[in-house]
């Protein structure tokens, strides 16, 4: 067979420098830099079932890993994708998010959720936070990031600042039940709610408040009703699923039954507990499912003046359906089944009996 050495020379060199663009690839794809990512431990779980780590979120944030990103969670066992972001409500209702709170601490939560049983997380546990998507979050956190309005002169109304109004939803009976921000903080806007159930003659209150005040001089309409065993007051966990909060929820109700309305209730800011609440007794009272929201985002307009229509109202305002799904089995709840539903969680989770509910339904009407 007859040879062709130039044909042969140009075969040997195009496999040569094949060979040499892949050895080359190797190292170059081996060679891409690992995404950030930084070990701690659990340093201690808070009342509301969130995860608190030993490292301050600085130094999380010195490793590129800021909020609006998001990140792969590692606690123990337990490993989830986690937004980064400054708030709770920076996520949607029973989301993880991991928090780099005001005070410099880190913190793994779930909204209205407890982060520490869905981990099983403990005091020393190991934890990893690696960066999973640069700015993935980024879009809904702008969305959903708020800002706190607190000077009187910000808000159109007293009964704005104060978070303070009457519940309107179903049948509930005009000026019956109303809620607001915790009127015994010392804070101008905690005093003007004090003055703002006085003139309303709240004489029922259900406190589901931290119970963080020193004194109550700057609350003399709470304490005079305080006095007179006008009051229940009970720390309500933010998780509402958890037995802890359905107990304290059974025995709030009673107490209102077993007391002359008009009822106030309130948690700190009056609208994530204090939310969940009058959605319930919205929905037991056969509010509709835009009643139900009309009400809940109230509380988001006047805090932080989020403007109606906004992506941030219809962002929060899915938090609605998203609770009344999650107390219906996942199921999504309408106007037809929201009534039942709430009667269902009564009786069922709260423990309310047939005679209680139709007491509770008397109260409110």
């Amino acid at each position: 067979m007859q040879k062709h050495p130039i044909l042969a020379l140009l075969i040997s060199f195009l496999l040569v420098s094949t060979m040499a663009c892949a050895h080359r690839s190797t190292p170059a794809s081996q060679s891409e830099a690992p995404q950030p990512s930084v070990a701690t431990t659990v340093s201690a779980i808070d009342k509301y079932g969130n995860v608190i780590f030993a490292m301050p979120n600085a130094e999380l944030q010195s490793q590129g890993i800021e909020a609006g990103d998001i990140a792969t969670l590692t606690i123990g066992s337990y490993q989830v994708e986690a937004p980064v972001g400054t708030a709770y409500s920076d996520v949607a209702v029973g989301s993880p998010v991991l928090v780099l709170y005001k005070d410099g601490r880190l913190i793994a939560a779930l909204n209205m959720r407890s982060m520490a049983q869905a981990s099983n997380a403990q005091a020393g546990d190991q934890v990893i936070v690696t960066l999973s998507q640069k700015g993935g979050y980024l879009s809904q956190y702008t969305a959903r990031h708020l800002t706190a309005r607190t000077e009187r002169s910000q808000f159109p109304s007293d009964e704005a600042f104060a978070n303070f109004r009457a519940v309107k939803a179903g049948k509930i009976a005009p000026n019956r039940l109303y809620r607001s921000l915790n009127p015994t903080l010392d804070q101008d806007s905690s005093r003007m709610a004090d003055k703002l159930l006085g003139q309303a003659g709240i004489k029922t209150i259900y406190d589901q408040a931290d119970k963080d005040f020193p004194d109550l001089c700057g609350a003399p309409n709470y304490k005079a009703l305080l006095d007179k065993g006008q009051v229940f007051g009970r720390v309500a966990p933010v998780s509402y699923l958890t037995d802890e909060y359905t107990s304290q929820f059974h025995d709030g109700l009673l107490f209102m039954i077993e007391h002359e309305g008009p009822y106030l209730i309130h948690c700190n800011e009056g609208k994530d507990r204090t939310g969940f609440a009058c959605m319930v007794l919205g929905a037991f009272m056969g509010g509709t499912i835009q009643e139900l929201k009309d009400d809940y985002m109230q509380s988001f307009v006047n805090a932080f003046g989020l403007e109606k229509g906004s992506e941030g109202y219809r962002l929060i305002e899915q938090s609605v359906p998203d609770m009344l799904a999650s107390l219906n089995d996942g199921r999504p709840c309408t106007d037809k089944t929201v009534q039942k539903v709430a009667t269902r969680y009564l009786k069922e989770r709260v423990g309310l009996t047939e005679t209680e509910l139709k007491a509770l339904k008397k109260a409110l009407s």
